[in-house]
């Protein structure tokens, strides 16, 4: 049997959105940090979201004939200033109380 290629340290709670609860940060500055810190980089991309992928794929894809067309694009909604603010401040509230 081969061995695994790397260890998951990550608790299954941090995953996802919420990785600043991981106890891999130390601090609840640090798990602040951390989270601030992912979330605006995603409002900087967040007009992206706007961009029709599918679309683009399908006009500038090559299908080399590999097998069957899976689709790994998803739309994302569309998040505006004040709710992702809200969303901030929520994930900051579970963060203090952590």
């Amino acid at each position: 049997m081969a061995a695994a290629l790397a260890l998951k340290v990550k608790e299954e709670e941090a995953e996802s959105y919420m990785d600043a609860l991981s106890s891999r940060y130390g601090s609840k500055i640090e798990k602040s940090i951390r989270m601030l810190r992912t979330e605006l980089d995603r409002w900087k991309l967040h007009k992206v979201r706007e961009l029709d992928l599918p679309k683009i794929l399908e006009e500038n894809g090559v299908d080399f004939g590999f097998g069957e067309e899976r689709s790994w694009l998803h739309q994302s909604p569309r998040v505006t200033l004040r709710a992702w603010v809200m969303g901030v401040l929520r994930k900051e509230k579970i963060i203090l109380r952590s």
